[in-house]
């Protein structure tokens, strides 16, 4: 028999999951729409492809003629790493996967904080926006609800830190900083 709060978790749990299929398959959709693989989330498969090589990201990717691959690569390494899996599969599945576990945890962090109204955000259209081009901030806001997720800031401090500042944690700039530390063990020069 469960109890009323595993029953309000595992509530809690298909909603977020419901959340986060359907920005998968809108971000999907828009990503074969448009036609720019994962778009932004394109550099990060391609500086973890660079990593599986054994090259440096930010030697080997040069611009291309058009977007997402117009300018060269230049997220910190981590972001690279982080985009290591998602080079086993298509690009346009990579960038829809990608933001539909961040839409996810997102919407998990929303409903475990008691505020069910800020889930609004998923209509508004910043998140649209966010999902048309496979975008982090999904995934970095979940830092402001989970401190575990605030080691991503390192993977992209312009909105990292925002969410960090939100809710900061001793825990998330332990991890951050360990992540960093990895990091430089893989390519001590990258900085």
């Amino acid at each position: 028999m469960h109890t009323q709060e595993s029953k309000n978790q595992n509530k809690l749990l298909l909603y977020s999951f419901i959340i986060g299929f359907l920005s998968f398959w809108l971000c999907f959709i828009l990503l074969h729409w448009r036609g720019f693989q994962a778009a932004d989330f394109q550099w990060i498969i391609r500086g973890g492809q660079a990593i599986i090589n054994g090259e440096n990201p930010y030697l080997a990717i040069k611009p291309g003629p058009i977007y997402p691959l117009g300018v060269p690569f230049f997220y910190p390494l981590p972001a690279a790493i982080l985009g290591i899996p998602f080079t086993l599969i298509d690009s346009y599945w990579g960038g829809a996967i990608f933001f539909g576990l961040s839409a996810s945890l997102l919407a998990f962090g929303i409903l475990r904080n008691g505020e069910p109204w800020r889930l609004i955000l998923f209509l508004s259209s910043p998140f649209f926006i966010a999902a048309l081009v496979a975008q982090w901030s999904p995934l970095l806001l979940t830092g402001a609800f989970f401190p575990t997720y605030q080691f991503l800031i390192i993977c992209k401090p312009t909105i990292g830190i925002a969410s960090s500042i939100y809710s900061p944690s001793r825990k998330g700039l332990v991890l951050a900083t360990a992540g960093g530390i990895a990091s430089l063990i893989i390519m001590p020069t990258w900085p």
